[in-house]
């Protein structure tokens, strides 16, 4: 904040959720509570920064999966807002952005209509990761285009084993 020519800079937390499960060395979002609060972060000391400055016009975001893994008056100083899934013509747009960025790395290279449907059931970065290998495995094929085939044969690959006897937690299909 000293450093910067923004007065109302956007901080951005993502899945703080996970944050809050963690407490070996103290919990990291307790100076949430400080700063959250318009009346004391107008006076906000930091430790590295000994005297006090007004923080009290960041603009917070923040994301969580899971709201109830919050402790609760750290959940009180959010407004919430709660998504629906993407419906299919949004599952799209999406898949489509994270297909243009793939493509960027990958010149000549394509997917055809049906992988474009198929891999919209998965999360962005599911998306990535089964296409990045998709588009490999075209690739060392020989292939310009990734096939619906070819996709179904890397997601059945790399299924997660659900066998933990077999394994630390994870495995690869053979």
């Amino acid at each position: 904040m000293a450093a910067s020519h923004h007065l109302s800079p956007i901080i951005s937390l993502d899945e703080i959720d996970k944050a809050s499960m963690h407490h070996a060395y103290g919990d990291p979002l307790s100076p949430l509570h400080t700063l959250l609060e318009p009346e004391s972060a107008r006076y906000f000391a930091d430790g590295c920064f000994p005297l006090p400055i007004d923080v009290s016009h960041i603009i917070w975001i923040a994301t969580a999966n899971r709201r109830d893994r919050l402790d609760p008056p750290l959940a009180s100083r959010f407004l919430s807002f709660k998504l629906s899934r993407p419906t299919p013509s949004q599952r799209r747009v999406i898949t489509s952005s994270v297909v243009a960025a793939l493509l960027r790395d990958y010149d000549g290279m394509a997917f055809t209509d049906e992988v474009i449907d198929r891999i919209g059931e998965f999360s962005p970065r599911r998306q990535r990761q089964l296409l990045t290998s998709a588009l490999a495995r075209a690739r060392r094929c020989g292939e310009s285009r990734v096939s619906l085939g070819l996709l179904t044969e890397v997601i059945n690959r790399t299924n997660i084993d659900q066998r933990p006897e077999k394994t630390l937690g994870f495995g690869v299909k053979d």
